[in-house]
């Protein structure tokens, strides 16, 4: 303890806090006479309750804050700024519509103000009207200013209560065109839920105070679902057909990807999205498709892409026609014989180059099956099936039907 008396340290803190203390007192005590000028003092109704149970209401007040000049002792006044101050209008006695301009009286929170006088104040009165008290309901609406985490995106706000209910003068409500509010969070991974606050806004999205008004509600719930996103490149599922496989294909898809969003569970389990079924055996070189990409209920298409493009070409296989006279006929009817008028059915093959030119037309043989025939007509249409010996990848393209006749057999 005698370190800390003898401590130079320690007598300058002692000094320094008696200086404190003396010079508070002396201030408190100062009777002397000063003047301040107080800016931003915020102009503020009583009675309004009064004013609307006369069926009336408070617009258009041509000044929110005023400019005042105080004196009064020194000690009083350096304790007043616009927070504690406020240029009051009582309005209670009024009970006819009409424009209005009054003077005002300044309340002070917090403070003796008997000694308190009023040396300027500006403006001196302020100007505004009573109308008829109305109602008017608004849309509730907004914007996300925010951003969410990489792999998910926001969907469209859920609001409760949609719309408002507003009342107050008429001349204000006709101003008014919606309630607005905005969100500015950042990094959401999740469902978000805030109480926000709202502005008025007119037509040309000027906002309109809020003063003078009642509303149904305070604060907007506001609900922006967030869900996890996925890009999932885009197929077709290619049927092998006239000799050729996806293997001879080159297939491209504007756009290759589409981003979509679900349950985190049916995402993961989502390599590609198939949007169509092609069977090479229609397509002779060249493919060019446009399809709707579909969704399941679950699933929301985040890029709003409904359309792809679809490109197919066949690479590497060449085309040629043979006349074909070998047509075997089965499950012809009892009694009945199959006959085909033309000397021989034309096919399309295709395949590698090589094996294209080592067919012969003896090679390719053409099967009708008559099983499903009805029995109504000796003259029918009936599907083929090709086969071609001695080739590995090439086959007859595309479908064929011949036109044949039945003949009954004469048994003499």
């Amino acid at each position: 303890m005698k370190k800390i008396y003898n401590s130079r340290i320690f007598w300058m803190l002692v000094s320094l806090l008696i200086s404190i203390f003396l010079w508070t007192y002396i201030t408190e005590q100062d009777t002397s006479t000063v003047t301040k000028v107080i800016s931003g003092v915020e102009v503020q109704f009583s009675g309004e309750d009064e004013l609307r149970n006369n069926g009336l209401a408070i617009a258009n007040v041509d000044s929110q804050y005023v400019d005042v000049t105080v004196r009064g002792t020194r000690s009083i006044i350096r304790k007043l700024n616009s927070t504690n101050v406020s240029a009051v209008i009582d309005v209670g006695n009024i009970t006819q519509a009409g424009d209005m301009s009054w003077s005002y009286y300044l309340r002070y929170s917090g403070v003796d103000s008997s000694s308190i006088s009023v040396v300027n104040r500006s403006p001196e009165t302020i100007s505004f009207t009573v109308s008829k008290l109305a109602s008017k309901t608004v849309d509730v609406r907004g914007e996300f200013l925010g951003s969410v985490a990489e792999g998910y995106t926001a969907e469209d706000f859920v609001v409760e209560p949609s719309t408002l209910e507003i009342t107050g003068s008429e001349e204000t409500l006709e101003q008014i065109s919606y309630a607005w509010f905005s969100i500015n969070t950042s990094n959401i991974s999740e469902d978000y839920v805030e109480n926000a606050d709202y502005v008025l806004m007119d037509a040309d999205g000027n906002e309109i105070s809020k003063s003078g008004l009642t509303f149904s509600a305070d604060y907007i719930k506001v609900t922006l679902p967030v869900v996890e996103t996925k890009e999932i490149p885009l197929s077709v599922k290619i049927i092998p057909g006239g000799g050729a496989t996806e293997e001879d294909c080159s297939i491209t898809i504007v756009p290759s990807t589409i981003k979509i969003s679900g349950e985190s569970a049916e995402l993961e389990s989502m390599d590609t999205l198939q949007i169509a079924e092609i069977d090479l055996n229609d397509i002779t070189d060249t493919y060019d498709e446009i399809f709707t990409i579909n969704l399941s209920d679950t699933l929301t298409n985040v890029d709003q892409v409904e359309q792809a493009e679809v490109i197919i070409q066949i690479e590497g296989m060449e085309t040629s026609q043979f006349a074909v006279t070998d047509i075997e006929f089965t499950n012809v009817p009892e009694g009945y014989q199959a006959v085909y008028s033309a000397e021989s059915l034309r096919v399309t093959v295709r395949g590698p180059s090589k094996e294209i030119k080592s067919i012969t037309g003896k090679d390719i043989h053409v099967t009708a099956d008559l099983s499903a025939y009805d029995g109504t007509s000796t003259t029918i249409d009936v599907p083929v099936t090709i086969s071609i010996d001695n080739v590995e990848k090439s086959g007859a393209l595309g479908n064929y039907t011949i036109e044949i006749t039945l003949q009954r057999e004469n048994n003499n």
